[in-house]
């Protein structure tokens, strides 16, 4: 696990996975989400993943890296990015159940908040199958715990795909 004060601007974390067809039924459940082309869009061999649920997982993923996992580090909202008229995600081709998903995670701000509390910015690229872009997401802020306590078992528990950059 990496500290609050071990990020660092540009750090890149990477994660490997594939929402499952089950998956995505929980999603849809917990979500209540009632959409036609949702329960009739398919394709590729799977069904649309909606863009909330991909980012969702995308964020579930993040937590589960093994530099992040054992902080105490929640989202606490998106900047939007201003080249983009203060929006913050970009979904630029579908994605369907049993796509893997490549996911790059970079550091794009750390910055000090208190005595307690640090606070990160964390840009997210997806990429599909070929290496082709299917998400660009920036500046989702998380509020990290400088001095989290020690947690039992710390370390990769997703995916098992984790790897640092500077």
């Amino acid at each position: 696990m990496k500290r609050f004060d071990e990020f660092r601007t540009g750090d890149r974390l990477q994660s490997e996975f594939a929402i499952a067809e089950k998956d995505l039924d929980k999603y849809i459940e917990f979500a209540r989400v009632k959409n036609a082309f949702l329960e009739e869009g398919s394709g590729a061999g799977g069904r649309v993943v909606p863009g909330r649920a991909l980012l969702s997982r995308i964020e579930g993923e993040f937590s589960r890296l093994e530099e992040v996992y054992g902080n105490h580090i929640i989202l606490a909202g998106y900047d939007g990015d201003p080249d983009w008229d203060g929006r913050s995600t970009r979904f630029l081709a579908p994605v369907y159940t049993g796509d893997t998903l490549r996911v790059t995670y970079v550091i794009s701000g750390v910055e000090d908040v208190s005595d307690e509390y640090g606070r990160i910015s964390v840009d997210y690229e997806a990429a599909g199958e070929g290496g082709r872009l299917v998400l660009l997401s920036r500046c989702n802020i998380y509020r990290v715990r400088k001095n989290p306590p020690p947690a039992a078992g710390h370390g990769t528990t997703g995916s098992g795909v984790s790897s640092v950059e500077s």
